[in-house]
């Protein structure tokens, strides 16, 4: 720690040995260690993981990395996107929380196309999941399902880091943490549409108190168990248990 500190202080100079184990520790190119300035956080957009009354949550090396790489991978997609001029997609940033979380849910299956009869048809919740991202995939938005940084030493956990969207009208993106539950996917990746019909870039994590998130998770909701179907169950309760006939 001491070493540390000094090396911080700039009181020692750390050999080239030294400088390539902190780059692969830290997860930076070589190059970083060489700058006269400390090098931008990966832009996230808005801390949607944030809870009302409390601090940013801790610095993560390993998360900052991720959305370093999601957002190079976006600024590629984008610029190819704009060599071809594609046109920019009406619906990011097509809404706002006080429409309601059922107009919102209903914008957005019309857009996708979403049967959700379809999408519970399938085979497995990884089928399912599969069925959604290609009806999200196909109106424009570019999905990512991705946990680490490419082995599983560096995996992320939900907790941390649930998903990410990026609200571009050219190249939106939509990620998704593969760490999670599986059957958590899907209604992850509905939420972070719902973000990019918010026009809301940013992360999200397992806290939901912040009003947006509450918000998306009231989207997705709906899009999965849409509000007629609820008005149906909530009959049920006052069913009786007995069979016509029975004793």
């Amino acid at each position: 720690m001491e070493r540390l500190a000094a090396l911080e202080r700039g009181d020692e100079e750390p050999g080239r040995p030294l400088l390539l184990r902190m780059a692969q520790k830290y997860r930076r190119p070589l190059l970083t260690f060489y700058l006269d300035k400390v090098p931008r956080k990966g832009d996230r957009g808005q801390d949607f993981r944030t809870t009302p009354g409390a601090g940013p949550p801790a610095y993560d090396a390993t998360v900052d990395a991720l959305i370093r790489d999601i957002n190079t991978r976006q600024s590629l997609v984008k610029s190819l996107l704009e060599d071809e001029e594609a046109l920019s997609l009406p619906f990011v940033a097509s809404a706002n929380i006080n429409q309601g979380a059922e107009s919102v849910a209903s914008a957005i299956r019309e857009t996708l196309r979403l049967n959700i009869e379809e999408f519970r048809w399938q085979d497995s919740v990884e089928a399912a999941f599969k069925h959604l991202r290609s009806r999200i995939e196909a109106s424009g938005v570019f999905v990512l399902l991705i946990g680490n940084l490419g082995s599983h030493h560096t995996n992320i956990s939900p907790e941390v880091f649930r998903g990410f969207a990026i609200a571009d009208p050219i190249a939106p993106f939509v990620v998704i943490n593969d760490q999670d539950a599986r059957t958590a996917w899907s209604f992850t990746a509905l939420h972070e549409v719902a973000h990019l019909w918010l026009g809301a870039t940013g992360i999200s994590g397992s806290s939901m108190e912040a009003r947006i998130e509450t918000f998306c998770n009231d989207v997705a909701g709906r899009i999965l168990l849409p509000g007629d179907e609820i008005q149906m169950l909530a009959g049920v309760g006052d069913a009786p248990l007995d069979c016509p006939g029975s004793a």
